[in-house]
């Protein structure tokens, strides 16, 4: 058996998840994950201070300084208005 102690643990992104940026260089910011595109490797995201919508690769949802760390889950009945439509 083989233990990794230098990266944690991955989580599994969904929609409705509330995410916190973990860059020590700006202030946090909050988003929703809005949609996923895991063919991809992207989730669509809507930035909760601004409401502007924004593409992150999937490979980012991890709690270390260039990443995000999960705050909570929340159900998303539906798209947020002004949602982009990315095929």
């Amino acid at each position: 058996m083989q233990i990794s102690l230098g990266k944690p643990a991955p989580t599994k992104v969904e929609v409705g998840q509330i995410w916190e940026s973990m860059d020590p260089r700006f202030k946090p910011r909050r988003m929703q994950v809005v949609r996923l595109y895991e063919e991809r490797g992207d989730a669509l995201c809507i930035l909760l201070d601004s409401g502007r919508f924004r593409t992150i690769k999937l490979k980012r949802f991890v709690p270390r300084t260039n990443g995000y760390r999960l705050i909570r889950k929340e159900s998303l009945e539906k798209l947020p208005p002004g949602a982009p439509e990315i095929p």
